[in-house]
């Protein structure tokens, strides 16, 4: 109860790349996101923002909306995919982290935030009077690693 999601895969020039990322977010969406027994969010309540025919910025533009229909007070943010210094690589206009952070800032019944980040040089999301709980792969500056299952 009170709880929502938004689970971005990142995309890669390599479509198997892409996959491996889609493939992340589903594993953590069926191991830790809808599981009773952990999270326990409501099918309903995760969006999915992956490769498709709609652009990122529409997908997520989306999902924000949709969450803001919801009555919750906690959000689980979930991205997996190549993050740079442009930001969060989704398609040719990547996600900068401001962008990502006033999405999340502007959901004014949204309280507290989990942030899981897998992606190269990932820094602290700034999500003002919050209470934010982050998890990046790696500091600020260092590289994540993808193997042949997925993320490592």
């Amino acid at each position: 109860d009170g709880w929502g999601a938004i689970l971005i895969a990142g995309i890669d020039d390599k479509d198997k790349n892409t996959k491996l990322f889609e493939k992340d977010i589903d594993e953590i969406e069926r191991r830790l996101i809808t599981e009773a027994t952990m999270m326990g969010v409501w099918d309903d309540y995760v969006i999915k923002v992956k490769k498709s025919a709609t652009t990122y910025r529409e997908q997520l533009k989306k999902a924000f909306k949709y969450i803001t229909t919801l009555k919750i007070d906690t959000l689980v943010l979930v991205y997996s995919g190549h993050h740079g210094d442009e930001g969060f690589i989704s398609n040719s206009d990547p996600l900068k982290d401001d962008d990502l952070e006033n999405e999340i800032n502007d959901l004014e019944h949204v309280s507290k935030v989990i942030v899981f980040l897998d992606g190269c040089q990932l820094n602290k999301l700034n999500l003002s009077k919050r209470a934010v709980l982050q998890f990046n792969a790696v500091t600020s500056k260092q590289k994540a690693s993808c193997g042949p299952e997925g993320s490592n």
